[in-house]
């Protein structure tokens, strides 16, 4: 699964997103501000719709997220003043994944940058995988937490101008 995840670049990402655009303009699909939500490696995808197509993409959620914040001088994290809109990111306290520096280095990037405004829940007690119903890490409460806060950031970002 790791290799999987880091074969899975901004590149190929973008081509994707790029394509289910595309396909959207033919559909009886809205062309104002989308929003995305993603869960682990979904969370990384989430961001960088975010950031490659911000014109569109309004409201980022990302669950769990992984490889949010690296070395690479493309890393989601760095590129995070070309966010629009809001970004919520749901954390477990006991996600490998979700250490305290991560969520100190998440919350710098979005500092002062005015684009985009951040929040991100750390869960007491959570693991890696909480918010995904099927897994014998749910997290109920955390869960319904988080989607508490999507739904309310669509409705924010999404709504249709009237």
């Amino acid at each position: 699964m790791r290799a999987h995840a880091h074969a899975l670049t901004r590149a190929t990402t973008r081509t994707d997103v790029a394509a289910i655009l595309d396909f959207c303009r033919g559909e009886p699909v809205d062309a104002g501000a989308a929003g995305s939500a993603g869960f682990c490696l979904g969370g990384r995808k989430a961001f960088i719709a975010g950031q490659e197509f911000p014109e569109r993409f309004r409201a980022t959620a990302s669950l769990h997220g992984t490889l949010l914040v690296t070395d690479a001088p493309d890393s989601p994290h760095r590129l995070a003043d070309r966010m629009r809109g809001e970004v919520y990111c749901g954390y477990g306290e006991r996600d490998r994944f979700a250490a305290l520096d991560l969520l100190a280095a998440m919350a710098r990037a979005f500092a002062g940058q005015g684009g985009a405004s951040y929040r991100c829940r750390l869960h007491a007690g959570a693991d890696h995988g909480y918010s995904l119903p099927d897994r014998d890490v749910y997290d109920r409460s955390a869960a319904e937490a988080d989607w508490d806060e999507i739904f309310a950031m669509f409705g924010r970002q999404l709504a249709r101008a009237s």
